[in-house]
């Protein structure tokens, strides 16, 4: 946003009006432009801006304000026109490039992006705003150490600004190092008192601890700084939610959806408190409302699954389940988060202390090539590979047949035949690798 490097026209509207009797003047259209801007007032801000750049096509400073109108209107195709027109005018502009990668990320060309805030950091070494952008585009790819990187870099550059702290805050939430992220959203409200985002953050690193009371009355002081910001409504709606209290959870997602009706979170969390509470027609309402919002949403099929067997929609069900396991793997989401794999570690260690020998069961339909890939540097471990054996199954029959649901994207927790078909792979395995003995169970 180049907001900052403009004086918008703070006089009269009328005055300025009274000036563009000279049609030729590009100035003047600027000026009327960044006035209508300044409103919020967008189209009519680009009819002048357009005005101006049609007497002055290399006209840099109206390529921005073009570029920055069509992002704040999400405009984002039209936005990277002009951006990428303005850089052509001006290559050494860091302000552009940054703008320009927070569009392409919306638009998921996340590589381009991330070139573009590489490109601001070589122009402004010290550019503290193109360090948070990388964390921030870090965190989204689930690159949660890379994240944590970039947001203390812009962090080293101005420890005077809350936003960086809190930045560095929610990478190491993402990497389970809650009392450190304690800390630094601590240390934001030393800035800012009145951060709401900062009391936010405590209250989702307490509920993530399980500290639900201290949680609450987090939330409450950020709903006291900000009452009409669904994103804390929507974090005490799962703060009650985690406490079963469904009630007060679900009032909190209404609340949330009467300030922004097209809040996604707000109806999947309305979704899940109402499947819980046995409501599944207005459960299924909630999630298709998700899809229609983002069709890709990860986990959304599922929960959609579960409230259509709860009205005896089988079939239904098991095509939402499909679906479910169509985007995983489209979008190849099969990951571990750093702190499933850091306990992963531990429990090896412990193991070893004890002399046990560990067993790592893959889940069922997952590659155990990514099971492998965090105990690269380990040995002695016996690995079960259930992804064969489903995949197999599934295709004779049906998904559901050895799913329930699918809360894993591509499988879901097992019925009794899914669990007596994994029991028999776990144990053929280990009778194999440790008594060198074959068996089959057919």
């Amino acid at each position: 946003d180049n907001n900052s490097k403009h004086n918008f026209l703070n006089s009269d509207e009328l005055n300025v009006k009274l000036q563009l009797d000279k049609p030729g003047d590009a100035n003047e259209y600027v000026l009327m432009g960044r006035n209508y801007r300044d409103q919020g007032k967008y189209e009519q801000a680009i009819k002048y801006f357009e005005k101006a750049l049609k007497i002055n096509p290399e006209n840099y400073d109206v390529c921005c304000e073009l570029a920055c109108c069509f992002m704040d209107q999400d405009e984002l195709e039209s936005a990277i026109k002009y951006f990428q027109k303005a850089l052509k005018i001006n290559p050494n502009d860091e302000w552009n490039y940054i703008g320009l990668a927070y569009c392409l990320i919306e638009l998921g060309k996340h590589d381009e992006a991330e070139n573009c805030f590489r490109a601001a950091i070589k122009i402004n070494p010290e550019n503290e705003d193109a360090y948070g952008g990388l964390g921030r585009f870090f965190r989204v790819q689930r690159r949660y150490e890379e994240a944590e990187k970039y947001f203390q870099k812009a962090l080293e550059i101005n420890q005077d600004d809350e936003w960086n702290y809190l930045g560095v805050a929610d990478s190491l939430i993402d990497l389970g190092k809650y009392e450190e992220a304690e800390n630094y959203f601590r240390s934001a409200l030393k800035i800012n008192p009145e951060n709401g985002y900062a009391y936010e953050g405590l209250g989702r690193t307490c509920r993530k601890h399980g500290k639900y009371e201290e949680a609450e009355k987090y939330l409450q002081k950020a709903l006291a700084i900000d009452a009409e910001n669904e994103m804390f409504y929507n974090q005490l709606g799962l703060c009650f939610e985690s406490q079963g209290k469904l009630e007060e959870a679900e009032n909190c997602f209404r609340v949330a959806l009467e300030i922004n009706p097209e809040d996604k979170y707000a109806h999947e969390g309305l979704g899940k408190v109402c499947r819980r509470q046995g409501k599944y027609e207005e459960a299924e309402k909630c999630f298709k409302k998700v899809i229609a919002i983002d069709p890709k949403k990860e986990g959304i099929y599922e929960e959609l699954g579960l409230s259509l067997m709860g009205q005896g929609k089988h079939q239904e069900a098991e095509n939402s389940f499909l679906e479910s396991r169509k985007i995983t793997q489209m979008q190849g989401h099969r990951y571990y988060s750093p702190e499933t794999i850091n306990n992963y570690i531990k429990l090896k260690k412990t193991l070893e202390k004890n002399n046990v020998q560990y067993v790592c069961v893959q889940y069922p339909m997952w590659d155990v090539e990514l099971l492998k890939d965090i105990f690269r540097e380990e040995s002695g471990i016996i690995f079960v590979d259930n992804k064969k054996i489903f995949e197999d199954a599934v295709n004779q029959s049906s998904y559901c047949e050895y799913f329930v649901d699918a809360f894993g994207g591509d499988f879901g927790h097992c019925t009794p035949k899914g669990n007596k078909l994994l029991a028999e792979n776990i144990a053929r395995v280990i009778l194999k690798d440790c008594f060198g003995s074959d068996i089959n169970f057919n």
